[in-house]
């Protein structure tokens, strides 16, 4: 790895804290190298894919590497706890700095079996985040906001045929050039359909929203995510034993085997997939099928020019393989062009390729944007999709105003998954995926407190008259999967809540579930500052809270 931000033969020792102030649009995370980084201490928090302790930056010559390997299979994830560095003791003992940096940093302690004996294995989290859930620098910035995904993917999976297919709808923000490189198609696959990979990528955002502090005027956040079922992967790491040969701290995963299940067959598609096809020579159409395979398909002359040389950070020296079997292919449509086409066009590239950037700072340096069609910022894809509940939104501020009334968790969004054939998670316009977002509170009464969720269906199409849900709030761990039912039973046969489920779920909590009214069935068509409505829907919430 070359960037301009190191000195020559650099060795990464501290990856840390995440930190942002006003002047910058995204997260930078602390790093510290030998020698010293040039006049700064921190990388952009994307480039995380490269950046793993114990690595050599800018290498010019040979570096001897003093870490041990080893290979173990993770046993049951319930044996995995969460402790932090500082319980390995013998962190740089050549530098009490660097070891103070490191020591409050997250870390998931492993019990293994190797060469006989029982080890304690330290996997700071940041390390299992970079190999899991946060492989690419999409993922790196996709998983500071709640939308990425929802707003650049839609996904569906078909039982029968065991298909998932992932339509690529904003590639413009995920250039489908990246597709080329199967690793990270079936990476990515496995996030958006292993659910425990998915409630993983999630924890970031919430994690963050929860923990993040002031200091100054700096943002800053300790890096902790929830782990996923990572039970019986194998994995092959390189770092050092403590003297006692008791422990040993992970530096680096150089290889991972992920057991989870995947479905049989995984499709990409979306809007402006081509390949091109030469008129004077036909051949057949191929599909890419599997990890090994690595065709490159070229993008089509019409496509916004120099997308696939915008550099897009990937952890290059990590091997991922799966223990299922499964293929995965990209559907592109067929474009021909003749042999004087193809000339001109190679020509053309080879005249723009350049270092570039989608205006991000990056571990290359801050170089000068090209056009990957107009990349936008996930907070502004936030910002989008929260305009589809502008008037829920003022309702919300207007709980959050109340003395006893704490929010504790807004601006949540989940896309409606389709079901059977029915197309109730699709607004009328049959392009837009129906939203729905939650809301979790606080609702105090003398010394009594009870925990609420509130959970708001995007009905701006007029279909539905569909009231605002009001639910006890449930176990921090089952509520991810009663609230995947409470989707699936909204759209199964036509869109309204399940009474009889929301009864039964709700059960075991020994509370009931309410409904609030909108004002009006167009409510969320008005105009945002219709503050009579506004008062009208608050009253109508905050009437159900018992």
């Amino acid at each position: 790895m070359k960037s301009l931000n190191y000195p020559h033969n650099a060795k990464i020792v501290h990856v840390g804290n995440l930190i942002k102030n006003e002047e910058h649009s995204h997260w930078l995370i602390n790093v510290r190298s030998f020698p010293l980084m040039k006049e700064r201490k921190t990388d952009v928090f994307s480039s995380l894919p490269e950046l793993a302790r114990g690595r050599i930056i800018n290498q010019t010559k040979h570096v001897v590497d003093d870490r041990v390997s080893i290979k173990f299979a993770v046993p049951d994830v319930s044996n995995v706890a969460e402790t932090k560095l500082g319980a390995f003791s013998e962190l740089y003992p050549n530098s009490s700095y660097i070891e103070s940096l490191e020591s409050d940093q997250y870390a998931f302690s492993i019990p293994a079996n190797l060469n006989g004996s029982v080890v304690n294995i330290l996997i700071p989290e940041l390390e299992l985040a970079r190999i899991t859930i946060l492989q690419f620098s999409y993922l790196c910035r996709a998983c500071m906001n709640s939308t990425s995904l929802l707003v650049d993917f839609d996904v569906s999976y078909d039982d029968e045929e065991d298909l998932l297919i992932i339509d690529v709808i904003n590639n413009q923000v995920f250039p489908k050039s990246a597709l080329q490189n199967a690793g990270l198609r079936n990476l990515l696959a496995w996030l958006l359909f292993d659910n425990s990979a998915m409630l993983s990528f999630k924890s970031v955002y919430q994690n963050l929203q929860k923990e993040m502090s002031k200091q100054g005027e700096w943002d800053t956040w300790l890096f902790r995510f929830d782990l996923p079922d990572i039970s019986d992967w194998d994995l092959d790491c390189v770092g050092r034993y403590s003297s006692d040969q008791s422990m040993f701290i992970v530096d680096e995963i150089v290889g991972v085997k992920i057991a989870n299940e995947m479905p049989g067959t995984i499709r990409y598609q979306g809007k402006g997939f081509t390949e091109n096809i030469n008129r004077n020579e036909p051949s057949p159409s191929e599909k890419m099928t599997d990890s090994s395979n690595t065709r490159a398909h070229e993008l089509d002359a019409d496509a916004v020019p120099n997308d696939e040389y915008v550099e897009h950070f990937s952890n290059t020296s990590l091997m991922v393989k799966f223990k299922s079997i499964f293929t995965s292919e990209v559907i592109r449509k067929p474009h021909a062009i003749t042999n004087n086409n193809r000339l001109g066009e190679t020509k053309d590239r080879d005249k723009d390729i350049r270092r570039g950037s989608t205006s991000e700072p990056t571990v290359m340096g801050d170089d000068k944007p090209i056009s990957v069609g107009g990349a936008r910022d996930p907070e502004e894809q936030q910002r989008q999709l929260k305009n589809r509940f502008k008037l829920f939104s003022k309702v919300i501020d207007a709980l959050a105003a109340k003395k006893n009334i704490t929010v504790n968790e807004r601006d949540v969004f989940e896309k409606l998954k389709q079901v059977g054939k029915s197309r109730l998670h699709k607004l009328s316009d049959g392009l837009n995926i129906r939203s729905i977002q939650s809301v979790s509170l606080t609702y105090k009464v003398g010394s009594s407190e009870k925990d609420f969720i509130i959970l708001e269906v995007d009905v701006s199409d007029g279909i539905s008259p569909l009231s605002t849900l009001i639910l006890p709030a449930f176990d921090e761990k089952e509520w991810p999967d009663i609230y995947e039912s409470i989707r699936y039973e909204l759209v199964r046969n036509s869109l309204k809540w399940p009474k009889r489920h929301l009864i039964s779920i709700c059960q075991r909590t020994e509370r009931s579930y309410r409904t609030a009214i909108h004002p009006k069935s167009d409510l969320l068509l008005v105009e945002e500052n219709d503050q009579a409505a506004v008062n009208s829907w608050t009253r109508n919430i905050f009437s159900k809270l018992y």
